[in-house]
């Protein structure tokens, strides 16, 4: 300490400001990783915690069961997603050099979902069997709150029924914020080189001018899902791949059926208890598996080589 003080000493006030923001940058983000990192105590892992206020009432079904995503569950969630996004004749567009920077592919879907499990107003549905495999995944958003991202903005939008996805708590803010620091600094020092910029651009238009065009009137409230994917294995226990995006299945029928009424049918049953709309966006090629469940066409979009379709639960 005394050889400390004496270099300081010799230091002039610049100076001795300069290290003394530096050593207190360095120990904030050193406590900050030990917050998303460390054991404490009797406390588990921090990143498997699931925050206590947020309630979800999910789906029965004797042979699956449906849990919301944590953190933990993201190193998972890519090894089933990523092969099914590699070529499948959608992605390619937006992703056209994931072949040259695989590293780069993996951390943006990896962000992605980090990113989705700890957004307000956003559900990221698991569901396993009875040993525990993940068979399917769905993203089910709360609009327009989702959009406000627990902003206040949105406050004659009632909250769901029965359903605390608020993300409001310490555990969710500290991390948001956190995330988004890394990532601004990560971005400046290596920006993702497999990405089309301007294409991701050309999707977020498309789908926003369609949410202009769909979600007015009796529609303003919906819940809403972009994202589901089944995971099935051959006989020999692998995970197989199909270069189909956003619904892959390869098990037996009466399983895929059974997986699109839980993972589907959770936005309807919730959308019932909230009395509003319940949408989805998926591939036309997949048209005839959401009509299957009850959706019908409402809108189509393109977005370079790909067309999609929103699709609106109707009884």
């Amino acid at each position: 300490m005394i050889l400390i003080r004496n270099f300081m000493n010799r230091m002039g006030k610049h100076n001795q400001m300069l290290i003394t923001f530096f050593i207190g940058a360095f120990s904030f983000s050193f406590l900050l990783f030990l917050a998303l990192t460390s054991t404490i105590g009797h406390i588990p892992r921090i990143h498997h915690f699931v925050d206590p206020a947020m309630s979800v009432p999910l789906g029965q079904h004797p042979s699956f069961h449906l849990r919301p995503a944590t953190l933990s569950d993201v190193s998972k969630i890519m090894s089933l997603v990523l092969p099914q996004v590699s070529h499948d004749g959608f992605h390619d567009y937006f992703f056209p050099h994931q072949d040259r920077y695989p590293q780069d592919f993996d951390s943006w879907w990896r962000r992605y979902y980090r990113d989705m499990i700890l957004r307000p107003y956003t559900l990221v549905l698991v569901a396993e069997d009875s040993d525990r495999d993940m068979k399917g995944i769905a993203v089910w958003v709360y609009a327009p709150k989702v959009a406000g991202g627990g902003s206040g903005d949105n406050d004659d939008v009632p909250e769901p029924k029965g359903l605390n996805i608020t993300k409001n708590s310490w555990y969710y803010v500290i991390r948001r914020h956190t995330y988004a620091w890394m990532d601004k600094i990560a971005d400046k020092i290596q920006p993702n080189r497999c990405i089309d910029r301007n294409a991701i651009q050309e999707w977020r238009q498309t789908v926003a001018d369609m949410s202009k065009r769909l979600w007015t009137g009796e529609d303003r409230v919906h819940w809403y899902s972009f994202e589901f994917f089944t995971f099935g294995r051959s006989a020999n226990g692998e995970e197989e791949k199909r270069t189909e995006s956003h619904l892959v299945f390869h098990g037996n029928d009466e399983d895929k059926g059974d997986l699109a009424s839980l993972l589907l049918g959770w936005g309807i049953r919730q959308s019932k208890l909230d009395n509003v709309s319940t949408f989805v966006l998926t591939l036309i090629s997949l048209r005839e598996l959401y009509e299957g469940v009850g959706y019908k066409a409402v809108d189509e979009i393109e977005c370079g080589p790909s067309r999609c379709i929103a699709m609106k639960f109707i009884e």
